[in-house]
C-alpha cells in the first residue's frame, strides 16, 4: 500500500533532484528517504527515478505519479488545517532577501509577519540574487525577493516594486549642471556590485550603450560602502535613487546627468509554484502592500 510518507518522499527528491537534499529537508537520513522511495515503487510496480550519479532523473511513469502525488500532499495539508482549527499550521519559513531589501522595508515585513501570521516563525537569508535562486532551486528557501527574475516553469513570481537608479559621484570629480557622455565618463572608475547581483547585466548593457568604458571597476557588494568610496572620489557608482537622496540633499554626492539614464530595476517575489495556495503563497501577495524602496529601515 502507498503511504503518504512514500510519497512526501518521493515529492521531495523531485523537487530537490537529489536524495540527499530531501532528507535535508525533511530532517531524515538519507538511508530512510531511499528506503521510502523503493517501498513505493515495489507498492507502483514501476520505477520512478532512474539514478545519474549523485543525481536523480525521473521517469515517465514516476513524472505522472509526481503530478498525482503533489495533489495528494495538498489535499492532505488541508486536511491537517483543518484538524488543527486554525488557517495556519505552525511552520518555519526563510526569506531571501537582497541587501537593499534589508536596508529599506526589512523591518515593516518582519513586523507584518508577526502581526498577520503568528504561527509562522520567519527567518531571514540576505544573499546576492544569484545566491538567492541557487539557494530557491535547491529547497533551502521558501520565498525570496529579487532583482531581474527570468520566469522559470517550477516557480511563481509576482512584481514587488521597481526601483529607479541614479549615477552619482563626488562634486570634486564632476558637475551636475553638466550632461556627460560615455567617453567623458571614461575617466574615472566604477563603483559597483560583483557579477552576482541580479541588476548587473543590465548596468552593463546601458554602459555599452552609453559608450562608457570605465578606467577601473571597483567591486564592493555592499551599498554603503560604495556611497563610501564614491564619496571620497575614488569613482563613480549608480545607487537607488530614492533611499540615497539624501546624500545628494547633504551635498556629499551629485547626480551626474548622461544622455541617457541608468535603467528602472524590477524586483519580483519569488516562490515555488508547489506551494501555491498555501501560506507562502499568502506571504507572498501580502509582501506586496508594503514593498517601499523609499526610505531606509523602515518599521510601519
Amino acid at each position: 500500500m502507498i503511504s503518504i510518507r512514500q510519497l512526501e518522499a518521493f515529492v521531495w527528491a523531485v523537487r530537490l533532484k537529489t536524495l540527499s537534499r530531501a532528507a535535508t529537508k525533511l530532517n531524515m537520513a538519507q538511508p530512510t528517504i531511499s528506503k521510502r522511495i523503493q517501498e513505493l515503487e515495489l507498492a507502483c510496480g514501476f520505477d520512478v527515478f532512474d539514478k545519474i550519479g549523485r543525481s536523480v532523473a525521473i521517469t515517465p511513469q514516476g513524472a505522472l505519479l509526481y503530478e498525482i502525488a503533489e495533489k495528494i500532499l495538498s489535499l492532505v495539508g488541508q486536511v491537517h488545517e483543518i484538524r488543527d482549527k486554525s488557517p495556519i499550521s505552525p511552520r518555519t519559513i526563510t526569506i531571501g532577501v537582497t541587501e537593499l531589501v534589508a536596508y529599506t522595508w526589512l523591518p515593516k515585513l518582519v513586523n507584518l509577519l508577526a502581526e498577520r501570521y503568528p504561527m509562522v516563525t520567519a527567518h531571514v537569508d540576505i544573499e546576492q540574487s544569484a545566491s538567492l535562486l541557487t539557494k530557491l532551486r535547491m529547497g533551502e528557501l521558501d520565498l525570496i525577493v529579487t532583482p531581474s527574475f527570468t520566469p522559470e516553469p517550477e516557480f511563481v513570481d509576482i512584481r514587488a516594486s521597481d526601483v529607479s537608479l541614479e549615477l552619482m559621484g563626488s562634486p570634486h570629480l564632476c558637475r551636475s549642471n553638466r550632461v556627460y557622455s560615455g567617453p567623458d565618463l571614461s575617466q574615472f572608475a566604477v563603483v559597483a556590485h560583483g557579477s552576482q547581483t541580479g541588476s548587473i547585466k543590465m548596468l552593463a548593457s546601458w554602459m555599452r550603450d552609453l559608450e562608457w568604458t570605465p578606467k577601473a571597476t571597483i567591486e564592493l557588494d555592499s551599498l554603503s560602502a560604495q556611497a563610501g568610496v564614491a564619496i571620497a572620489g575614488m569613482g563613480l557608482t549608480v545607487m537607488p535613487r530614492d533611499c540615497f537622496q539624501f546624500l545628494i540633499a547633504s551635498g556629499d554626492l551629485i547626480e551626474i546627468k548622461t544622455a541617457t539614464p541608468p535603467p528602472t530595476v524590477r524586483y519580483r517575489i519569488v516562490y515555488p509554484r508547489h506551494e501555491e495556495g498555501g501560506v507562502v503563497a499568502r506571504i507572498a501577495h501580502s509582501m506586496q502592500g508594503v514593498v517601499d524602496f523609499s526610505r531606509s529601515y523602515q518599521t510601519r
